[in-house]
């Protein structure tokens, strides 16, 4: 069993891990590396909700596990509206649609 000290300590590393990646993330964007930035996204995501999960006292390092428990704790308690259900598949949809629009932008002034 994990400790209250050595829990939050971890849930400090995951959300300092998060804000890396996503500056991570948003360097990649900026240089046009549009796959790299959305492996990038979702794994800034995916160590947000492993701090999320630490402090209700899951943990899990599967991916599919996390986001059942993301699921069954959030969405189906009706805590976070249902269309914000799936945390990666809702992120990446919308990862998809920026870096597409940025493509389009990109490719219209070369």
């Amino acid at each position: 069993m994990i400790k209250d000290k050595q829990r939050n300590d971890l849930i400090k590393y995951r959300i300092e891990q998060a804000k890396a990646t996503k500056n991570e993330a948003k360097l990649m964007i900026e240089n046009d590396m549009f796959r790299g930035a959305i492996n990038r996204i979702y794994y800034g995501m995916f160590y947000m909700v492993l701090a999320l999960a630490l402090k209700y006292g899951f943990d899990s390092s599967k991916h599919g596990q996390l986001i059942g428990w993301f699921n069954k704790t959030f969405i189906k308690e009706a805590i976070i509206e249902r269309r914000f259900g799936r945390p990666g598949t809702v992120l990446l949809r919308i990862t998809f649609s920026f870096i597409s629009f940025r493509i389009a932008l990109t490719a219209s002034y070369e």
